[in-house]
């Protein structure tokens, strides 16, 4: 694709030379360390680094041209080799939709946002649509997959080259139902910028990210970016919008928003949980459509906050048309989503869960919905990550030590903090919340390693205890420093499991 095509429906400036050169591009680039002959480089602007900075032995490696921020101070030796345009990253989604040939127009497309939720309910959406004979790519958290593919996230929506040509690839490999989480940084950073949405669901919005935005009002003004600059309609479609009505920022949303939107809901909505069980283990139950019908609820996931999702899940796929038996059976197919609740099988007399929840209100959710099914002591092994916002260690500090029986605190994700100031702060925190409720017969022991605090915990348990293992879910790693090394509490917890069994068997 020449030069002028890549670039089509955007304003630039460019060299009269580079103009009506017009050169073939090979392959679009934002990282200018993986450059080569023929590629357009885009210097977008980076956390810690700006891409502007790299121009110079981009276009030395070989590329082409450079897109850069009109604003910039170009260099006169650079000025014919670069593109100027108003805002980089946006440049680089509008490029990468045409170089790939506009992939959302091709696939129907659906969009989760919330603070909370998305994971659990884009794998609740993807195992609908599968039921109802579709085949699907799903892009998120966890990992991103299509038929004949799958591979592990690095974050919740991938830079929109990447999201594009992951697309791209779907599709061309049968794929007709795009689920995609859409993080709050995706829409700030115009990671979906080019992307038309036929359905959409808004889960929930509770305190986070507030180091980047500043405050929950810009925070909000984020997340509903979906509902109000990528809603697309496709093939004669209108696009659906299911919003949680029982966030207080749901509400604000379904005022604002101008979509055909639909409400989920506990009580009063468009749909309507109603007759719900659950004994930690699974949920039963109905959901009342807005046309007064009920499809019949029964869930491996367990947990109010599951229910939201499940409720969300299942009114986006009505109001998209699926078949009421497809929603009934994808919701049943679904026995667990990686990292979230997800139960580690053994033989062993109590029963053990790993969980994603690293925020104060995550943690509070768990915590509560094991209780449920806790006979004895419930035991909570967490952290707090570093380089994140500092109130989640302070709030998770307080949490567990409210609804856990025993805590043992180590180390999350330390990154480049010290892990042992990290743990001081939520040592503080735990033992503050017990000072301000005497009545609290809390236990808690710390231990830095983490290997070795999920050990304390399983070995220590007893029968009806409950342990969960919070924090990091499905992650494969553990960040210390600037290095990842492979790390993963399902995988440490199953091993320990298993020496416990052998141990008891010999005892026998």
């Amino acid at each position: 694709m020449n030069l002028l095509s890549v670039l089509a429906n955007q304003k630039y400036e460019l060299s009269s030379d580079l103009k009506q050169k017009n050169p073939e591009i090979v392959d679009l680039r934002y990282d200018s360390r993986k450059i080569k002959a023929g590629e357009l480089f885009f210097a977008i602007p980076g956390h810690t680094q700006d891409g502007f900075q790299f121009v110079a032995s981009a276009l030395s490696n070989g590329a082409i041209a450079c897109v850069v921020d009109e604003k910039a101070s170009i260099p006169a030796e650079l000025e014919d080799s670069c593109i100027k345009v108003p805002d980089v990253r946006v440049a680089l989604a509008e490029a990468s939709a045409t170089f790939f040939e506009h992939p959302c127009k091709k696939l129907l497309t659906i969009g989760i946002t919330g603070t909370k939720g998305k994971t659990s309910s884009s794998f609740l959406v993807e195992s609908i649509f599968a039921a109802s004979g579709k085949k699907t790519a799903l892009l998120g958290t966890v990992e991103c997959h299509y038929p004949g593919f799958k591979m592990k996230s690095e974050r919740t929506t991938m830079e929109s080259y990447d999201l594009q040509k992951f697309l791209r690839d779907a599709h061309a490999h049968g794929a007709e139902v795009a689920v995609l989480e859409v993080s709050s940084h995706a829409l700030s950073l115009a990671r979906v910028h080019a992307c038309q949405f036929d359905g959409m669901i808004f889960t929930n919005l509770s305190e986070d990210h507030l180091d980047f935005y500043g405050s929950m009002e810009k925070y909000y003004e984020a997340k509903r970016l979906l509902f109000t600059e990528y809603a697309g309609a496709k093939g004669g479609r209108d696009p659906v919008a299911v919003i949680n009505k029982d966030n207080l920022y749901g509400e604000r949303l379904l005022r604002e928003s101008k979509l055909r939107v639909f409400s989920t809901s506990k009580s009063q909505g468009d749909y309507v949980s109603h007759g719900i069980q659950m004994d930690g283990l699974e949920t039963l139950g109905k959901l009342s459509t807005q046309n007064g019908r009920s499809i019949a609820i029964k869930s491996k996931l367990t947990g109010e906050f599951n229910l939201d999702n499940i409720l969300g899940a299942m009114a986006l796929a009505h109001a998209m048309g699926v078949d009421s038996g497809a929603i009934e059976c994808g919701i049943q197919n679904l026995e667990f989503v990686p990292g979230r609740l997800q139960r580690i099988e053994s033989k062993l007399p109590f029963q053990v869960f790993v969980d994603f929840a690293h925020m104060g209100t995550a943690l509070e959710n768990v915590l509560r919905t094991l209780r449920a099914i806790c006979a004895g002591r419930l035991i909570v092994v967490f952290g707090a990550g570093g380089d994140r916002d500092p109130m989640r260690r302070v709030q998770l500090g307080q949490v567990a030590a409210r609804l856990a029986d025993h805590a043992v605190i180590t180390s999350d994700n330390p990154r480049t903090e010290d892990p042992l100031k990290i743990i001081a702060t939520v040592q503080e925190n735990f033992e503050l919340e017990m000072r301000r409720h005497p009545t609290l017969r809390r236990t808690f022991v710390v231990e830095p390693d983490r290997r070795e605090a999920i050990r304390i915990a399983l070995t220590q348990a007893k029968q009806g205890d409950v342990i969960c293992i919070a924090g990091k879910g499905h992650e494969s790693g553990q960040i210390i420093g600037k290095q990842e090394f492979p790390f993963d509490d399902r995988e440490e917890a199953q091993k320990i499991l298993r020496q416990i069994e052998v141990d008891s068997h010999r005892e026998t």
